[in-house]
């Protein structure tokens, strides 16, 4: 098959991640994928080109009717069987480009469908409602959308995966003073980073023997140093690291793994963090609890008080290293069994399947 992507940004996303991944089982697969995209010279650019797959940047214009345009012209010019909208905002170009140019289209759902219709504005009821079908990476983002009219059949279950082979657990024991706290992510409003830096002070006033480091950067990576400094944590049990190219290191010279987001489908970073043999701290959004179960293998913080119950799983994490690395080892196996890299060909087989009955 050819197939044409549609990708709003090729970032150090969680969705630009999944599609590398789509793009390199396809390509091995003996299929034609190229990506349009309307940013370029970003993280993934490169590596998908060195896949031998093409980037076509199409966002010259900053006017969506030009870019649209600049989208059926790369498409007529290349072909298509398929047009694969990667991000919920581009879902429109990819549903008005297969109508004019009689080519099936698919559209996108990655996170808990009602923010993304939010923040996409006017036109975000139309991104969810005109695609014949969409792509969900969580269950939680599945039925979301059937309680806003969708039917089962146009929805299609593709969840996140995670090369294990690369994301795996170091062979040397790790020696810390200090329970070591990963966080690696987009520091802008829904990842919630405010709570790490109170969490810290938490941990601060009560004595624990924790450090916590960010990784990642984003939109508020200066109120937050701002914030952190305010708290006097700064330096003292928190640090920031910026943008980390390779996020393996985050996760293997790492304790354990927090996430503090308010909203996610099936967050990229929990998977690979699990790979890497870490226990899990996290808020219970979207299909987090699908994969951590409260105190086995992990801990869930839910509201009122997420700081709160973050701080005492840490708390029982320092005190017991020996029911950190038993989580560990319980992540590692679940991730081997359920996201895998190697389950998602059949997975796009029976994608593309399905959008052909769909035609």
């Amino acid at each position: 098959m050819k197939i044409a992507f549609i990708a709003g940004t090729l970032g150090q996303g969680g969705a630009e991640r999944q599609l590398f991944y789509i793009l390199k089982t396809l390509k091995q697969n003996g299929h034609d994928p190229y990506v349009l995209c309307l940013m370029k010279g970003q993280f993934w650019e490169s590596r998908i080109r060195d896949l031998g797959i093409p980037v076509i940047w199409v966002g010259k214009s900053s006017k969506k009717l030009f870019r649209l345009l600049s989208i059926i012209r790369e498409i007529s010019k290349r072909s298509a069987d398929v047009i694969h909208s990667q991000h919920f905002p581009t879902n429109l170009y990819a549903v008005v480009a297969g109508l004019i140019l009689r080519k099936r289209s698919i559209g996108s759902l990655r996170s808990n469908v009602y923010d993304e219709i939010a923040d996409a504005g006017l036109l975000g009821k139309f991104s969810f409602a005109l695609p014949k079908l969409l792509v969900c990476n969580s269950r939680n983002g599945i039925n979301n959308a059937i309680n806003l009219g969708k039917s089962r059949s146009q929805l299609f279950y593709l969840p996140n995966v995670v090369n294990e082979n690369y994301f795996k657990p170091i062979l040397t024991a790790k020696v810390h003073q200090k329970l070591q706290v990963a966080f690696v992510g987009t520091i802008w409003p829904p990842k919630r980073v405010d709570r790490i830096i109170r969490a810290a002070r938490k941990c601060l006033d009560q004595g624990l023997n924790v450090e916590f480091n960010l990784f990642g950067g984003g939109e508020l990576f200066d109120f937050m140093i701002s914030y952190a400094s305010e708290l006097s944590v700064l330096g003292v049990n928190l640090k920031f690291h910026g943008e980390i190219s390779d996020s393996r290191i985050a996760y293997q010279q790492a304790d354990v793994f927090l996430l503090t987001s308010d909203r996610e489908g099936t967050p990229n970073v929990l998977l690979e963090a699990m790979a890497c043999g870490l226990p899990i701290i996290s808020t219970n959004v979207g299909d987090v609890s699908s994969f951590i179960t409260d105190g086995v293998n992990g801990f869930l913080a839910d509201s009122p008080d997420e700081e709160l119950k973050i701080v005492e799983a840490l708390r029982t994490l320092s005190e017991n290293l020996f029911l950190a690395k038993e989580m560990g080892l319980i992540n590692r196996s679940l991730i081997e069994e359920r996201a895998s890299l190697g389950t998602l060909s059949q997975l796009l087989s029976e994608l593309y399947s399905l959008q052909e009955s769909t035609k």
